[in-house]
Formats: structure tokens, sequence, C-alpha cells
């Protein structure tokens, strides 16, 4: 007699048309499947984007059978609980209360239900912090050190955990998810050269913004937007009617990541660099050797710039901000092109390294069938 195949629930912020969560959705169901073929899976999402037809990534081979449980069902919250074997964190920054306190309590009360009905429980790929405030802290680090295992996608993440007062045993510095079996990808080089840009509207001020804008509009080539959470993103452009001769495409980014060849739906462009706001759009930009300027608005996007040695226009000093100092680091980083893609080079077999330590501890947790 078989025994029953393996029940895994994964959480993460699915489900949003946010281009980056989906591809971590897809990345965490494709690397269960490779360790466990016959593996059921079922992911947290909203109940609107379970209804609809047009789910991204629906059409995605590698979610192959996947179930869906709403958000904010009580009933289907526990009925999927008693059904798991484990609990999958999937990636991203679910840890954190700087979007919202309300984001963070509600992660972290999902965690404590995966606790209560006594389920394994293990992170992968997340980016801690900032997570402020000593109840906030002391009830992360509380949970947090009844899982089996945590793995964050870089140092200052791993610090943020140490001082919430998790154990370090508990743990591992690995990477993002898109890392896993990533290979690198190049832009055809016939295409129209232009520029990628990628915005978060909620991450800084409108007069931030201004700056961003303005530095750009100093710039001589033309933009492509990559839109990550569509049409939120590009929302944002609609104030500046001034430079919109210089946008020359709006590309949902859910459609890129979604296919086998990552550079699909940009085939008429060469993106000569990146001026990236978003997390997974520097990600990205790395994957494709593309240099990039990061628009660094928190510790995340500092961080993977600084440890892949690309430039950084830091938004954290709002009230010191210079459109030419972005120009300027534009301009830098095309004069100086073929070195900066030498470092995203070797930045990334090392990211690429790490990123299988997510794998290293999904082997030795997942139950097996």
């Amino acid at each position: 007699m078989s025994s029953s195949p393996t029940n895994c629930f994964i959480i993460g912020y699915y489900g949003y048309d946010n281009a980056g969560d989906e591809r971590l959705l897809t990345k965490t169901v494709s690397v269960l499947r490779q360790i466990n073929p016959s593996v059921n899976v079922c992911a947290l999402y909203p109940k609107k984007a379970i209804q609809s037809k047009t789910k991204p990534f629906s059409g995605s081979s590698i979610l192959g059978e996947t179930t869906y449980c709403p958000r904010y069902s009580m009933l289907g919250l526990i009925s999927t609980f008693l059904k798991a074997d484990i609990v999958i964190f999937g990636g991203g920054g679910l840890l954190q209360n700087k979007t919202s306190q309300r984001s963070l309590l509600y992660y972290l009360f999902l965690l404590w239900l995966a606790l209560l009905f006594k389920r394994p429980v293990v992170f992968i790929g997340q980016g801690v912090g900032p997570v402020t405030g000593k109840f906030s802290k002391a009830l992360l680090g509380r949970l947090v050190n009844q899982t089996q295992a945590i793995a964050v996608r870089d140092q200052a993440s791993k610090n943020q955990l140490l001082d919430c007062k998790v154990l370090e045993n508990k743990i591992t510095v690995a990477a993002d998810l898109f890392y896993i079996g990533a290979k690198f990808q190049h832009q055809p080089i016939d295409g129209l050269p232009v520029i990628g840009v990628s915005l978060r509207p909620s991450a800084v001020s409108i007069e931030a913004f201004d700056v961003i804008i303005k530095g750009l509009a100093e710039c001589e080539h033309d933009f492509v937007f990559l839109d990550f959470h569509h049409h939120q993103d590009s929302a944002l452009l609609g104030r500046y009617p001034d430079i919109e001769d210089k946008w020359l495409d709006i590309v949902n980014m859910n459609h890129v990541l979604s296919t086998k060849k990552m550079k699909t739906a940009l085939e008429n462009y060469s993106i000569k660099s990146i001026v990236g706001m978003r997390y997974h759009a520097c990600v990205w930009a790395s994957i494709m050797n593309i240099p990039f300027v990061a628009l660094a608005y928190d510790e995340k996007v500092l961080a993977l710039a600084t440890e892949l040695g690309q430039p950084v226009f830091d938004l954290t000093q709002s009230k010191n901000l210079d459109p030419e100092d972005l120009r300027n680091s534009l301009i830098e980083l095309n004069a100086n092109h073929e070195r900066y893609q030498k470092t995203l080079i070797e930045g990334v077999k090392k990211l690429q390294e790490r990123s299988y330590k997510n794998k290293e501890l999904l082997e030795l947790w997942l139950p097996h069938s």
C-alpha cells in the first residue's frame, strides 16, 4: 500500500499582480517538485484572485495542480493547516512592519496557527526587516524560535533576526529564490538601446519622485518602464506628462517573468542599463547581466546593490537628493559598462551558490511520501 502524498502549504504575498512575488511562488513550487514530484501544494491567495481566470502565472506548467487557500477565510486556513504536513513561508519581505504593522501581525498570526496545529515550519528566501517596536521584535523572536529553520537572503536580514533574539542556529544566510537555477540571459543587441526603469510608488515621497524623474529627464536615452506591480507602478507616470515622449513602452513584467525566455516581451529593445527601485527589478537585472543603478529606498535594495557592486542613489537621504547625482550615476554606469557587467557575473555566481541553501533546508525538512 503506497503512502499518501506530502501536503505543503506555501505562504507569501501572492495573488496581487506583483511580478516578483508571483515568480517566488513558481520558484518555490518548482523546488518542492524537484525534491518530491508527487507533492501536493496549496498556496495562500486572495479570494478574488482565486476566482479569476487570469491569475498571474496561471498558465505556468510549473504550478501544475496547485490549489489555493483564501487569505482571509478562517475556516479555509484552519482546514489547510490541518491537511498540511509542512508549512513553508516562501520568500519575500514578509517579516517587516515598514509597510504596515498589520502586515507583520498577519503573517505572525499565520505562523502562530501553524505552531498551534503542531506543523513543522520552514522559512526560505526571506528578506527580514525593518522590524521596529519592542512588542513586534519580541513576538517575532518568540514565534520564529519555535520553527524548524529560517533561510534569509542577506546578512542584514540575519542581523535583524538576531536583534529580535532569534537563535543563531536557526538562521541560514542563503539568497533570493530567483537565483535558484538562474542562468545568465542577454538582451538582443540589435534592438533599440534604452534604459529600463522600475519605480515603486509607495516607497518614497512624491518630492523624491520629482527628483528621480528630473534626473531621468536629463538623460540622453529613452526609457522602457518595467511594470513589476502591474498598473500600480506605471500609474505614477501620469504625474509627469512633460517627459511622456521619453517613455517608449510600458512592459508588464508578469508576462516577461512567466516565459521561459525572460526577454520575450522586451525583444524590440536592447536594455543598456536599468534604474531599479523594486528589489526584484534589481535581481532580474543581475540575472540578465544588465548593470543597474539602485534607487535604494530601504536596506534590502541597498544590500543587494552593494553585494553586486552596482552604484546606488540613496533615497533614504530624502532632504539632500539631487537629480544631477542620479544623472551622473547613470553616465558613470554606462561609461564603465563592461566593468559593471563583470562585477555582476562574479556577484551573481556567489548568490546562485548561496541560493541552493534554500533547497537544502527543504530537502532536510520536507516529509517524503
